[in-house]
């Protein structure tokens, strides 16, 4: 009796949001995003030891580059090594 594999979706290439860069439009070792009612992106940028840039970026429901915040640290407003990024209904 032998075992068969479940199929796989197939995905097909759509379009490109941001490209591989720190800070600006370009997303570094992104982690986890959440999308909002309006259909903008947050995107949660966990960074390298070497490179803390944690922060999320923000992009439109058109793809553009709205902008960033946050940062590496234990302050308001930073994170130091985070997982995930949730929103609540507000």
């Amino acid at each position: 009796m032998g075992t068969k594999a479940a199929p796989t979706p197939a995905y097909a290439y759509c379009h490109t949001i941001g490209v591989d860069l720190y800070s600006g439009r370009g997303f570094r070792d992104p982690v986890d995003l959440a999308k909002g009612p309006d259909g903008t992106v947050y995107v949660l940028q966990r960074g390298t030891p070497f490179h803390k840039n944690v922060l999320i970026k923000v992009c439109g429901p058109d793809q553009e580059f709205i902008g960033e915040f946050g940062d590496y640290g234990s302050e308001k407003g930073q994170w130091v090594w985070p997982a995930c990024i949730i929103m609540d209904s507000d």
